[in-house]
């Protein structure tokens, strides 16, 4: 049985859906591999970063992030790096393990570290959840020549990066998008066809039964309305209060489905607001890609696995990019760009404008279009990846 641990921290969620996403399909793929998550954290330093940085989120506050936030962060880290290392040392000491996997940011230079002084030669996997990295040091450090140090890239610009600080192409993988859970690959009606071979390997339906027009009808839409959802993350945000409004005042042909997630207080502020036409307030839900598949579009923060699950749906995204955008993330708006998978703005002010262009039809369908020429397989890939990398022990 070989153990793999996977490393998360609980910033923002995305993280740890990810491991989620990896859980799953090992769970299904492996029956030899056992995989468990750790909050390196909460469950090995005993530190609060993910509350502030969850705080952050929820309030908006995203421009004080890094030149405060990260800042205080990376201080703290050369003045407790040296416990950091011992902390984890002692973890490491009381696990068995095949591999590490590693899916957040800024301490992969200490985990790494300290996995091979206790471990010495058991494969260190950075696997990227961002679209790419934001140096210097966030995901990735230079590298020093380290054997057992693996990257895993969702772009071709992530590993560009891992090139340029001097990782080997030999320890370089690059899949064809952010994993995202196997759920946003069982096709509905009005979705992309997956490989097949990864789907009977997975075991997923080719198609399941899927009528939007009846699923609009059972959660109190019209059937035949433009429908955008706003998702800004598993905290939500008090954005889209604004947002909400402002798409009223508009008096567009519209309704919307709002996906709070955590943020309890904003789906009751969005129930008391009045409104014409159907609105869908969902508090938190594991079951996203059922919302999106009732959607046309998305409108949300550039965070690369809400924009990812959005297009693996068919749903081109109307996102946001300006000097609150958290850094990390505004490459997310650029790749949005460059692929013309939807409109860009710098600020929420405009989004009446942004949906006014989306839902023209015209519009709509070139977005659409590429959208669907598009293919994201990575949670599969990596599980190969994965594979590859133990086999080379």
């Amino acid at each position: 049985m070989k153990k793999i641990s996977l490393v998360v921290q609980d910033g923002g969620g995305g993280h740890r859906v990810s491991a989620q996403a990896l859980e799953s399909v090992i769970s299904d793929q492996r029956s030899d591999w056992q995989s468990e998550r750790v909050d390196v954290y909460n469950d090995i330093l005993g530190l609060p970063f993910s509350f502030g940085y969850n705080l952050i989120l929820r309030l908006g506050w995203t421009r004080l992030y890094w030149p405060i936030g990260v800042t205080w962060y990376r201080w703290h880290k050369r003045l407790r790096g040296n416990a950091w290392i011992t902390k984890l040392e002692h973890y490491w000491r009381q696990q068995q393990l095949d591999m590490v996997v590693s899916l957040i940011p800024f301490i992969n230079r200490e985990l790494y570290q300290s996995l091979q002084q206790v471990h010495p030669g058991i494969p260190f996997v950075i696997l990227l959840t961002d679209l790419a990295d934001d140096p210097p040091n966030f995901w990735l450090e230079k590298w020093q020549g380290e054997s057992n140090l693996y990257v895993i890239c969702p772009t071709r610009r992530a590993t560009d990066q891992a090139l340029t600080l001097g990782y080997p192409q030999s320890q370089i993988f690059e899949t064809s998008g952010v994993i995202l859970h196997p759920r946003f690959y069982q096709a509905v009606t009005n979705s992309k066809q997956f490989n097949d071979t990864n789907q009977a390997e997975f075991g997923l339906k080719k198609q399941i039964e899927f009528d939007r027009a009846i699923e609009r009808k059972k959660s109190g839409l019209d059937p035949e309305l433009p429908t955008g959802v706003l998702l800004f993350g598993g905290q939500g945000a008090n954005i889209m209060l604004q947002i909400a409004q402002s798409l009223e005042n508009a008096g567009l042909t519209l309704q919307l489905i709002f996906l709070c997630g955590e943020n309890h207080s904003l789906a009751n502020q969005l129930r008391h607001l009045k409104h014409r036409q159907p609105w869908l307030i969902q508090d938190f839900t594991d079951n996203v890609p059922y919302f999106l598949s009732l959607a046309d579009f998305l409108i949300g923060k550039p965070g690369p696995a809400s924009l990812s699950e959005a297009i693996t749906l068919n749903l081109p995204v109307i996102t946001i990019c300006n000097s609150s955008t958290l850094w990390h993330e505004q490459y997310n708006a650029q790749w949005i760009q460059e692929e013309e998978l939807g409109i860009v703005i710098e600020d929420f002010e405009e989004i009446e404008h942004a949906v006014t262009t989306m839902i023209e039809p015209q519009t709509f369908a070139r977005y659409q279009t590429n959208v669907r020429s598009t293919e994201n397989q990575a949670i599969f890939e990596v599980v190969d990846i994965l594979d590859e990398i133990l086999n080379k022990g």
